[in-house]
């Protein structure tokens, strides 16, 4: 009886600890279970802030239907591009009464068709970088945009982001997002309240989203790591896209194109993959812009000199302090920037000589917007500007593409002995967007930086009384 008594008392124990462990085991399944479903309604939240733009500096509506490609992750913050307005005489921005026949007498509202040849910067490459396990909700982005490539890494996206591109970029307003296109559609005048004036509502060629194709790019035919010598093959894909509209239109409308091109041939020649000459360069800009003369009349070619080395190609290893540079060899260093400079006395050659065969029409201009910045970007108390460049240090951010649409438009206004960039000038977010000038409110051009003529086709009648002089 007693040995009864005492295997009963074993078998309750046993009894009370499994009893224990699986009571044990139920709270830890509740508490695993609350787990889950209080991560899974947090994560909603944030991906509903994220939509509600509660999270980031710029709404939703400007971030992900608007204007795709406005927002860069740097180091867990958002950085977006920079607005603008003009505060211009009305008179200034308008057309000209009737379509000009001299090239020297264009103004900024009498271009119709946008377009640009170049490499990977005019299709604001990078611009979107997802930055690994920081990104936005993947969701998110693959529900709207259409994305065209990927890196072996899985973690990051690099798309094309046209519709960012300083140039012909075409998401958004003004007041939010400047590209030279942007810029060339919409105007913001202040010196008449509440009036939204548009310069050229009827522009043509501007990118929007994501993407390669030519319905996203538009007029914009720059491909990513092409060389000098795809220039003529982007010409003749222009003229092909050109032709879609009509053959009145074409006769009858003034074109910008502008062309940046030339660092894969620098990267290139660094890592011994090959070599342009300054005559190559050369050869392969005249082949291209006479092909695109002679297939369409009223066109303006706009030349953007390349940046120089430390600016661009080493601001990785110099921001960073790493010992990647394109060119291991200093001799190479040196070497590159001196072909950099041979490119940009090609470019004056190239002005030089079209000018002389061009028909009045026609005409080749330069911009000097990288020409004078020889070292990383820097804010104004000393520090490295890293929010103008995109992830990867040697493309540009939306905040850099705004920065340079920026100062392109304000070269575009400039006599040539005026087209200057500086570092200050670049990062001076403050300053305002350059007016036509009142006594030659055209597109500026070496013939017209020396003697500008206003043609009485080009008179508009009335009086400049709000004319801000500068």
């Amino acid at each position: 009886m007693a040995y009864s008594l005492i295997e009963s008392a074993d078998e309750w124990k046993a009894r009370e600890r499994k009893k224990i462990r699986f009571e044990t085991l139920q709270k830890a399944i509740i508490i695993i279970i609350i787990l889950i479903f209080g991560t899974f309604i947090a994560a909603q939240l944030i991906v509903q802030s994220i939509h509600n733009g509660s999270l980031l500096s710029t709404p939703t509506s400007a971030i992900y239907r608007s204007l795709p490609g406005t927002v860069q992750l740097i180091n867990g913050t958002f950085r977006t591009a920079i607005g603008g307005q003009f505060h211009c005489s009305r008179r200034l921005l308008i057309p000209s009464p009737t379509s000009p026949t001299d090239a020297n007498q264009v103004r900024p509202a009498d271009i119709k068709y946008i377009a640009a040849m170049g490499d990977s910067y005019l299709v604001g490459r990078c611009v979107l970088v997802v930055y690994g396990k920081q990104a936005i909700d993947r969701q998110l982005q693959t529900g709207y945009l259409s994305w065209t490539e990927r890196m072996a890494d899985d973690e990051r996206w690099v798309p094309n982001a046209v519709g960012n591109s300083f140039i012909t970029g075409g998401d958004g307003e003004m007041e939010g997002h400047l590209t030279l296109a942007i810029m060339n559609r919409i105007f913001m005048c202040s010196c008449r309240s509440d009036i939204l004036r548009r310069l050229n509502p009827s522009l043509t060629g501007f990118s929007t989203g994501i993407g390669l194709q030519e319905e996203q790019s538009g007029l914009n035919v720059a491909v990513p790591g092409m060389w000098v010598d795809d220039l003529q093959r982007q010409a003749r894909e222009l003229i092909r896209r050109f032709r879609k509209f009509s053959e009145e239109s074409l006769k009858n409308e003034w074109k910008l194109i502008h062309i940046f091109i030339g660092s894969r041939d620098i990267g290139g020649y660094c890592e011994g993959q090959g070599e342009t000459t300054k005559a190559d360069y050369k050869r392969n800009f005249t082949l291209a812009i006479t092909t695109l003369q002679e297939a369409l009349p009223k066109t303006i070619i706009s030349i953007i000199g390349l940046a120089n080395m430390d600016f661009l190609f080493n601001a990785a290893s110099i921001i960073r302090g790493t010992k990647f540079r394109p060119c291991k060899n200093i001799d190479f260093q040196l070497l590159a920037q001196r072909r950099i400079d041979q490119y940009r006395e090609a470019n004056i050659e190239i002005i030089a000589e079209m000018g002389l065969k061009s028909r009045p029409d026609h005409v080749v201009i330069t911009h000097n917007i990288f020409d004078d910045l020889w070292q990383p970007l820097r804010k104004a108390d000393g520090s490295f500007n890293i929010e103008f460049y995109a992830e990867d240090l040697y493309h540009l951010s939306n905040y850099g593409n705004s920065l340079i649409a920026k100062q392109l438009w304000n070269q575009l206004n400039s006599p040539e002995q005026r087209k200057l960039t500086t570092n200050a000038l670049l990062t001076d977010e403050s300053r305002e967007l350059q007016c036509p000038e009142y006594r030659c409110p055209f597109i500026r051009t070496p013939s017209n930086s020396v003697h500008c003529v206003m043609s009485d086709e080009n008179v508009i009648a009335g009086t400049y009384t709000d004319v801000d002089f500068r």
